[in-house]
């Protein structure tokens, strides 16, 4: 397969998602916090929408929506990810959405999530403030979940693979530029044996968690949880390793070399 062919889409899809998995923990995680069933999900910078394909997928009473500003991924999405299901496609509507716009604040969700670092893109603080104050509107009694990453990695350019089959993909990051926290990160493949090609750029600000935490508390949120794990660069990104940290209690984690998790913000 040459590079100028390769479907981008179904690349990220392969390498950076595994949506079986999200939505088992997010539902697990709504169900330990509030002891009911999530049903309604919204999926923020939802790209082509699998996630919530996989959340209309699993229960006949659920309900997802995903919101986008690229309305040429939100389209590949509708075609082979949503027009696919076998039962759920009328359940889940794939939205040309800016976050940093107020969404119909009539409707209501379980969860709202922001993943694959996404929320990273929005480099000034005031930004993702608005960002959190808009979807806190749209919950009442749910969670907000977000992904996060960092460790002393940072602060040097770095790099980290895993692939399997024929197609392999590297993240590529900068050095962290110390004065805004932001740092050039790239999605690259691999084709059979062929040399990376870039398909994806991010200009990433890496928020710290207590930033987080901190813009969450202005915006209403005072309960929270946090799943965190150290990882190597060969690692699979399993949810059975997390460690959860009660950040209430003030628990200390020491600085590591690389280190994900998932910030969890609860509206009761």
């Amino acid at each position: 397969m040459e590079n100028e062919k390769l479907n981008k889409h179904e690349l990220y899809q392969k390498s950076v998602q595994n949506v079986h998995i999200e939505a088992e923990f997010f539902r697990k995680v709504f169900r330990m916090i509030f002891n009911k069933v999530p049903y309604t999900f919204r999926e923020d910078f939802c790209g082509t929408g699998l996630l919530s394909c996989e959340w209309v997928r699993k229960d006949v009473q659920s309900y997802a929506v995903g919101l986008d500003i690229d309305q040429e991924t939100l389209d590949w999405g509708i075609e082979n990810n949503v027009n696919n299901l076998s039962s759920g496609f009328d359940r889940i509507k794939l939205l040309n959405h800016n976050v940093l716009d107020e969404f119909d604040n009539t409707q209501f969700f379980d969860i709202i999530c922001s993943l694959n670092y996404s929320h990273f893109l929005l480099n000034k603080r005031k930004e993702i403030v608005k960002y959190f104050s808009n979807l806190r509107k749209n919950l009442k009694k749910g969670i907000f979940i977000m992904d996060f990453y960092g460790g002393s990695h940072i602060y040097e350019d770095h790099k980290y693979n895993r692939g399997e089959s024929d197609s392999f993909y590297e993240f590529r990051g900068k050095q962290m530029n110390n004065l805004t926290n932001t740092s050039i990160c790239s999605l690259n493949y691999r084709i059979k044996k062929k040399k990376f090609t870039p398909l994806y750029e991010f200009n990433f600000r890496i928020y710290s968690i207590i930033e987080l935490k901190e813009a969450l508390e202005e915006c209403g949120f005072n309960k929270f949880k946090i799943y965190i794990k150290e990882i190597s660069e060969d690692e699979d990104d399993g949810f059975t390793e997390y460690e959860e940290i009660d950040l209430g209690k003030n628990e200390f984690y020491p600085q590591t070399d690389r280190y994900t998790g998932y910030l969890i913000a609860i509206a009761c």
